[in-house]
């Protein structure tokens, strides 16, 4: 089999793929954890947080939340482009060993 008409126009980049994750639910559910957190403190110390120190607790555990994932996200664009990789070279493997 050969590998077709070497004038075809190429494909310069990658298919738009359709996000996996919505950011607004993962934001909704890291809000969720950073509330869990400060009102589970409360409890276990039987104290209540002033409205501003309760803010400022829940903003930074969302700050540092998102950071992680930010991480993922950055994770996920490697393996997709690992995947690419691998879908060339068994492309390229398959086509040569029809040879």
């Amino acid at each position: 089999m050969g590998q077709g008409n070497t004038e075809q126009q190429q494909p310069t980049e990658e298919p738009q793929i359709r996000p996996s994750v919505d950011m607004e639910i993962v934001g909704d559910n890291l809000g969720q954890i950073a509330r869990f957190t400060v009102e589970k403190f409360e409890f276990a110390n039987s104290t209540t947080l002033a409205p501003e120190e309760r803010d400022d607790a829940i903003r930074r555990i969302e700050d540092a939340l998102w950071a992680i994932v930010e991480q993922l996200r950055q994770r996920r664009q490697e393996i997709r482009a690992s995947m690419f990789r691998v879908a060339s070279e068994t492309l390229e493997e398959t086509l040569q060993s029809k040879d």
